[in-house]
């Protein structure tokens, strides 16, 4: 996290910019990722949410969709929840929605 530092010793945690937050539906009846109509981004994936297989599946999925490596994506936060914080290589929220449309 970057901080903000201020005139006194204090600082205020800004999320970095590069973090893209998604939705994961774990236990679909098929694998996709679709933007809702608030733009945001939900994951579909038919893994179970057991042993790190949906989080697994959710890479995949992206790195498929999106033509990288998977390597280049990473789980930040959210391991265990469907509310993910994830980072892509060379890419942020507004570029993920772009390639995505």
């Amino acid at each position: 996290m970057r901080c903000l530092m201020t005139g006194t010793a204090r600082s205020i945690k800004l999320p970095p910019d590069d973090l893209i937050s998604i939705r994961v539906v774990p236990k679909a009846s098929r694998s996709e990722v679709k933007l809702t109509s608030d733009r945001s981004v939900r994951v579909y994936v038919t893994a179970v949410p057991a042993d790190g297989a949906a989080n697994k599946a959710v890479i995949a999925l992206l790195a498929m969709q999106l033509k990288i490596a998977k390597s280049k994506i990473e789980i930040v936060r959210g391991h265990s929840n469907r509310d993910k914080q994830i980072r892509i290589e060379g890419l942020d929220q507004q570029g993920l929605i772009e390639r995505l449309s």
